[in-house]
Formats: structure tokens, C-alpha cells, sequence
């Protein structure tokens, strides 16, 4: 079946990670979560998979390597606390050795988990987010979101806090203007294919 349940019409994705790392050897240690997501052409971020496990520092640095290889990221958002305290020379080291460079921005967020989860909320509000709800995934990221700031845990909330600030230093959420052209493409797409002919790769775009 197809990832998205609506039609992938003249669509193509900028991929992006948002990173929130737990590091400690503490085994009641927070989870690291990893957020992948695709940015469309009309700007819409469409989050396309969930990572949510405890991992100690290689196993973290492996993960974004996989991650990396898999999606191949434009940018993978990270913060930049944890990268310059303990992450950054292990992970230089492993990209030397490898061959394999990622591209990383870190983000130095506010202290206050409210203000720095405002960016990928607003995104939200204006509808600029789509979420897969039929992923394994999903509820848990629902259930958090719900109950943040009240729940023990908010790792998934920080990871889209981080993927949203970074974001919002790069690409603007789409207007509602941008948000109802879409909609007219896909509630039109049987006619534009009509006009433009059926042999359009739905995957690149082209004929």
C-alpha cells in the first residue's frame, strides 16, 4: 500500500530528521527518538516515521547512520548541547572513517520545553503537518502530544520541537492560499490527468 492515503500527484519530498538524543548510561534513561519527515513542493511537512528506543552513544551514532543512508536527509537537526558535550567528536571520528558525512545542524533551543515546541506547533495549527495515522507510530505520538507538558516522558514532542526550529530557520509553512491549491490538485486530480495525459511518473513528476 502506499504511505500517504491520499494521492501523490506531482508530488516530491525534501527529506529532513528531527533528533532528540538521550545520552547516559542511566538504564531508566529517557528514550532517544528520531523524526523523519518530508517537506513537499508546497511546503507541506508530511512526518513519515517515528524511532523511539533507549540507546547508548554508539547505537545512537549507528541509528543516524542508518537513518541517513536510508532517507538521505537534506538536514538532520540535532541539539546542540549534546553534540558539542559528548556526541560531536565520536560521530567526526565515525564520518572520517566511513567515508559517509552527514549533513547536521545543531540547534541551541530554549531551556523551556513550552516556548521551544511553539514552531512546529504553529506549523500544526496552519495545517502545515500530515501525519501517516495508520503507522505503528502514531499513537504514542498522539498520546504525547496530548498530555505535553503533563506526561513523564515528552522525548517525542522534543524531537519535533527540534525538527520544527530547524525548520522554521529554512522553510516557511504553508499559507492557506498554498494549503487550498493542494487540496484543488488532488480533488481535481482526475481531470489534470485527463488534461496532462496518464503516463506522469507519480514518483518524479515527469513523463
Amino acid at each position: 500500500g502506499t504511505l500517504f492515503p491520499y494521492p501523490t500527484l506531482f508530488r516530491s519530498f525534501t527529506r529532513y530528521i528531527g533528533c532528540d538524543f538521550a545520552v547516559s548510561v542511566d538504564t531508566r534513561r529517557d528514550y532517544s527518538v528520531f523524526v523523519v519527515a518530508g517537506m513537499d513542493q508546497w511546503g507541506m511537512l508530511h512526518i513519515r516515521k517515528v524511532i523511539r528506543d533507549r540507546l547508548d552513544s554508539l547505537e545512537l551514532l549507528n541509528m543516524l547512520f542508518e537513518l541517513n543512508r536510508t532517507y538521505q536527509p537534506a538536514l538532520i537537526f540535532m541539539e546542540k548541547g549534546v553534540i558539542d558535550k559528548s556526541l560531536g567528536p565520536i560521530l567526526n571520528e565515525m564520518m572520517i572513517k566511513s567515508g559517509k558525512y552527514l549533513s547536521t545542524h545543531a540547534i541551541a533551543p530554549t531551556t523551556d520545553k513550552r516556548t521551544r515546541a511553539q514552531a512546529i506547533r504553529a506549523r500544526m495549527r496552519a495545517g502545515g503537518v500530515k501525519f501517516d495515522k495508520k503507522a505503528e507510530w502514531y499513537g504514542d505520538l498522539e498520546t504525547e502530544m496530548l498530555r505535553f507538558d503533563r506526561d513523564i516522558h515528552d522525548d517525542q514532542v522534543d524531537a519535533m520541537s527540534i525538527l520544527g526550529l530547524g525548520l522554521d530557520r529554512m522553510v516557511e509553512a504553508p499559507t492557506n492560499k498554498e494549503i487550498e491549491d493542494e487540496q484543488w490538485e488532488i480533488e481535481n486530480k482526475a481531470a489534470l490527468e485527463a488534461e496532462w495525459g496518464h503516463d506522469r511518473s507519480e514518483i518524479t513528476g515527469y513523463w
